[in-house]
């Protein structure tokens, strides 16, 4: 209940509530940057056997060391969860629909003759051209979008949305989880789970405008994690439903939407809770 009235009010109020999920919050982000800062500190002394995106960073000479720490924070803060999210998200709904399921796992094995073919250094642009993978994969970020809500600050002083003047310095508050299941921008379908809208058309999903997916954002504050992202999916959901069989124990009691096992109350990411099961069954052949 607390995180449903901190929801009502906005980010910045509901981070001066004296709530226990805000201190646990600040616990959590104060451990996150000690994290960074080691990391950092360590990359800074002693470098990386082999250039990560850190080093990458620290040898471009353009990033003081906070900067540095701050951005070891938005990978640690940021690439981890949402991620994670959207994979768990991906089983919980090809678990629910077994021909969809079959069909990816058809086109994988046709591409990658074993699950070991995932560790080479060409597997990233092999998946990357998987028609069904990849329509599967947009399809799970729009219709479980981990970001429920997102902010941005208007900086014109000339803004209008809808006839409304915005003054300048506003902050804006919108949903891209519900943006992106609105039938008025995505047709009368737009509440189905529907890989194949991506295969008739793979840029917009037959989206009436570009800014109806807004799961990573847009512009030029659009995430920067876009492609990581997209990269870690295609290969975990390859190896995931290369090798198994997922099937829910229940079928009758979840549903694609995951009202019954979602986290209702998110302020910014829908994740599932726990009490959700699978059935998990190892596919022969492939190894």
């Amino acid at each position: 209940m607390t995180l449903d009235a901190a929801a009502k009010i906005g980010p910045e109020l509901a981070l001066k509530l004296p709530l226990r999920a805000v201190k646990t919050m600040r616990s959590i982000m104060s451990l996150v940057r000690r994290t960074a800062e080691d990391i950092v500190t360590e990359h800074e002394h002693d470098g990386a056997p082999k250039d990560d995106m850190l080093q990458v960073l620290i040898n471009s000479d353009n990033f003081s060391h906070k900067q540095l720490v701050d951005e070891v924070v938005h990978f640690l803060a940021a690439a981890t969860e949402t991620t994670a999210g959207s994979i768990v998200w991906g089983i919980h709904l090809l678990s629910r629909h077994p021909d969809m399921q079959s069909r990816l796992r058809e086109e994988l094995h046709s591409h990658i003759p074993s699950i070991s073919y995932l560790t080479n250094d060409d597997i990233s642009s092999t998946l990357e051209n998987m028609p069904y993978l990849n329509a599967i994969i947009k399809e799970i970020l729009r219709f479980h979008s981990m970001n429920t809500i997102l902010w941005r600050q208007c900086i014109s002083s000339t803004a209008n949305i809808c006839g409304h003047h915005i003054p300048i310095g506003t902050k804006l508050t919108f949903s891209p989880w519900a943006l992106q299941r609105d039938p008025a921008h995505w047709g009368p379908d737009a509440r189905t789970f529907n890989p194949e809208r991506w295969l008739i058309d793979p840029i917009s999903g037959g989206a009436d405008h570009s800014y109806s997916f807004l799961n990573f954002g847009a512009g030029p504050r659009r995430c920067i994690g876009e492609t990581y992202a997209k990269v870690q999916m295609r290969c975990m959901l390859s190896a995931m439903i290369g090798a198994f069989e997922w099937a829910p124990i229940n079928v009758d009691k979840e549903s694609d939407v995951g009202e019954e096992i979602g986290d209702n109350h998110a302020l910014t990411l829908f994740k599932i809770l726990e009490g959700w099961k699978l059935n998990c069954k190892k596919v022969d052949g492939w190894v």
